[in-house]
């Protein structure tokens, strides 16, 4: 039986998906491993965080697709992969800004979360309402729109779909 060689990269080695429709995409293995040809590897080294190098290309996919040799597919070969332009700021500074990032992405995902809650409130209600108004439960009558304000042909127009 031949035997033959893999390639074992070291842990916080990224991987970057370099073919296809989901070229570009990276995430981080905090394990050795290894990989076939669809991955081009970067190896994190002293001056640089896995975590800053991983946002880096997470956030510059264009740029990374823009690199690529495109026939019917786009490829990234490892050449390619070594002359992307990474910023390189001290770790000091590339660990500060991780730090905000991560505190913008919580606040982002709370703001996020909230709405969905608020989403699925005014979902419930409006559920609850036409629930009302077709078991006789509440009457909607011109009489009680003119009340609130509405007119009732601009009413008329309104589709709840609009607001599933």
């Amino acid at each position: 039986m031949q035997q033959r060689h893999v390639d074992v990269y070291p842990p916080n080695s990224i991987y970057l998906i370099g073919i296809g429709g989901t070229l570009g995409k990276a995430n981080i293995s905090r394990v050795a491993a290894s990989c076939n040809q669809q991955f081009n590897v970067i190896e994190a080294v002293r001056n640089f965080s896995p975590e800053w190098i991983l946002t880096w290309l997470n956030s510059s996919r264009e740029l990374i697709f823009n690199q690529t040799d495109y026939t019917t597919m786009p490829i990234m070969n490892q050449a390619k992969t070594k002359r992307l332009p990474i910023p390189v700021p001290p770790l000091s500074e590339q660990v500060f800004m991780l730090a905000e990032i991560s505190r913008f992405r919580a606040k982002i995902s709370s703001a996020i979360s909230l709405k969905k809650d608020q989403i699925a409130a005014l979902k419930e209600y409006k559920t609850s309402l036409i629930n009302a108004a077709v078991t006789g439960k509440i009457q909607v009558t011109s009489d009680s729109l003119h009340e609130t304000g509405q007119d009732m042909d601009a009413c008329s127009e309104l589709k709840l779909n609009e607001y599933a």
